[in-house]
């Protein structure tokens, strides 16, 4: 057996665990410390399909990445797994991540959010320009306007001159 066909099979594997923990946790069986939310389950399901799709001769290794500032991923053999919105730390709160992530459009919140005073959460970022400040090249009408990202998957190289 080939080493891609042990990696299904092990995710596949994994899959199964999560969704028995996950019937067992809604039998009240396990502790909602350690839930786990749909979307990790549903990117397991991804990387399962894709890893599935490979044909025989196909290149193996693919690249994801995000596209900031774009909804959509361009660029041949070029999908877009999911589009959404850059967020973050508020820029004056002590201990918020510094990078930048992209926060999907409809996320899942596993339990309802509870304010506490020492914890770091997260923000949507937006544009904060007005048409007389904007930089030149910027198109008009953008601020207050939330900023765009793209989850992106590349199945090959791809070179743009």
């Amino acid at each position: 057996m080939d080493y891609l066909q042990v990696l299904i099979n092990a995710i596949v594997v994994a899959l199964m665990a999560m969704y028995v923990y996950e019937i067992e946790r809604k039998m009240g069986k396990m502790s909602t410390k350690h839930d786990l939310t749909e979307k990790e389950l549903d990117a397991l399901k991804i990387v399962s399909k894709l890893l599935k799709s490979n044909e025989k001769g196909s290149a193996l290794y693919k690249v994801t990445y995000i596209r900031w500032g774009k909804a959509k991923c361009d660029g041949p053999s070029t999908e877009t797994i999911y589009s959404g919105q850059v967020g973050g730390g508020l820029f004056d709160h002590s201990g918020t991540s510094v990078n930048y992530i992209c926060l999907p459009n409809e996320p899942d919140i596993a339990q309802p959010l509870k304010l506490y005073e020492y914890y770091s959460y997260l923000y949507g970022a937006e544009y904060e320009l007005s048409d007389s400040n904007k930089p030149q090249g910027i198109r008009s009408g953008i601020g207050n306007h939330d900023v765009a990202c793209a989850a992106c998957l590349a199945k090959e190289k791809y070179h743009q001159s």
